[in-house]
């Protein structure tokens, strides 16, 4: 592969004329990469500048080490279940996926509480929740076409037109009405005598 610049063929040893093909040509050195790596900074120091985002942080990251220190001390099985945890006023509350981990979790309380308790943080009691995952629609399964309003839905507009009385409201509730009609008419299929 040649790069052939403006002014022709290009000699060995020469620069490309290109910028970009020079820089996707020349090995990086370790001063380079140390100097890019200075002047990159993590999305997480841009978030610290404003003290409300900092606290949030500060409080996620909080959650996050309970939720490692409660983990640690329950059983393997259960451990999975667990999808998070807080402390508020020396309230524990635990979110689970399932009724059934909810009390084993409420069984083993008093233990892991009071591991907790050693390691620092102060609990005084232990509320479970449930918090099931949301699940998506079911594999292989497909919603059906909405269907068109009937000659009961035209039906029930004309009559509310009715009540209005003559106001731009009504005129709207019959036009609509009639769309109503026409469109039910057409989508049906016909009926072969």
């Amino acid at each position: 592969m040649s790069f052939r610049s403006s002014s022709g063929p290009r000699e060995p040893g020469a620069l490309p004329t290109c910028r970009l093909r020079y820089l996707c040509h020349t090995k990086p050195t370790v001063e380079r990469i140390r100097a890019m790596t200075l002047r990159t900074q993590h999305i997480r120091g841009f978030l610290r500048q404003s003290d409300a985002v900092s606290a949030l942080l500060d409080e996620i990251q909080r959650r996050e080490r309970l939720l490692l220190a409660l983990r640690a001390h329950l059983p393997r099985e259960l451990q999975g279940h667990c999808r998070q945890a807080t402390l508020v006023a020396g309230r524990l509350i635990v979110s689970v996926d399932s009724p059934v981990w909810a009390g084993r979790l409420r069984f083993l309380s008093p233990q892991f509480c009071a591991a907790l308790e050693t390691e620092g943080w102060v609990v005084r009691d232990c509320q479970v929740r449930v918090a099931p995952l949301p699940s998506g629609p079911a594999t292989g399964t497909r919603r059906s076409a909405p269907q068109p309003p009937g000659p009961e839905a035209a039906e029930l507009l004309r009559q509310a037109a009715d009540c209005l009385g003559d106001s731009v409201l009504s005129d709207s509730l019959r036009r609509l009405a009639g769309h109503v009609r026409q469109s039910g008419q057409s989508e049906r299929p016909e009926s072969q005598d």
